[in-house]
């Protein structure tokens, strides 16, 4: 389990700058898209038969809605059919559609594959993804592999349980290498930032030592040189400006 808070640490790096040094663990742990990352995949708790279905990907980000679907299967005979059943708005998208196994099934831009033999009745969701943490993934899985496996629909369970965990795992590792390319980006703003204060303050001490060892005699002659040459440029000045 997770049991930090959403605290952050700062690191002022200048009057105007301050820079975020550490990451919640929250957003690193627990704030997890779940399957995907567009869409999850389950298959309905009465399924009887050895179907799974993948984790999927979406091949037209247009067509993407926020509704749940449903894959409905249906037997009979030696012929599998499925309809898709859009139910957040209870309404119907297709019927009667051919089922080959591992055959491409494209739903509202998401496509999907399902292996095995569904029987009559069994069905299979894809759901917009919600946040889910690493530690329920990880708890998911291991509860997935210590079921039962007497009977097809068994093993089906625990192989979709498989794939979906190897799915929320791959999510966690790219949130996981996204915070710390984040935080590298950080890292190394504040190391150029360093250096720049480390070559301003090389030039202000530059500066403060001729000042404070300043050639006096050298300096009123060149004041004196620059203020001749100021009054010139003004003198040039006045008599443009008065031209028509």
């Amino acid at each position: 389990v997770y049991s930090g808070d959403e605290g952050r640490r700062q690191l002022q790096l200048g009057p105007a700058r301050a820079i975020d040094v550490s990451e919640p663990g929250t957003a690193i742990f627990e704030r997890i898209r779940a399957g995907n990352g567009t869409f999850t995949t389950a298959p309905a708790a009465a399924n009887t038969g050895s179907g799974v279905v993948s984790p999927g990907s979406v091949v037209d980000r247009a067509l993407l809605t926020a509704s749940t679907y449903r894959l409905q299967f249906n037997v009979t005979g030696t012929a599998t059919t499925y309809d898709v059943l859009d139910v957040t708005n209870g309404t119907t998208v297709s019927t009667g559609n051919a089922f080959v196994e591992n055959g491409a099934i494209t739903v509202a831009g998401m496509q999907v594959t399902v292996s095995g033999a569904p029987a009559n009745g069994d069905a299979f969701t894809l759901a917009p993804s919600g946040a889910q943490g690493v530690f329920t993934t990880l708890a998911t899985a291991i509860a997935a592999i210590r079921g039962p496996s007497g009977t097809a629909a068994e093993r089906a369970a625990i192989a979709q349980g498989v794939a979906t965990g190897l799915a929320n795992i791959d999510q966690a590792h790219d949130k996981l290498l996204a915070v710390r390319t984040s935080l590298g980006a950080r890292l190394r703003e504040t190391e150029a930032l360093g250096e720049l204060q480390q070559d301003l303050a090389l030039q202000y001490t530059s500066r403060l030592s001729d000042l404070r060892d300043v050639d006096y005699a050298q300096a009123a002659s060149d004041l004196a040189r620059q203020q001749q040459g100021l009054q010139a440029a003004w003198s040039s000045y006045q008599r443009i400006t008065k031209l028509t």
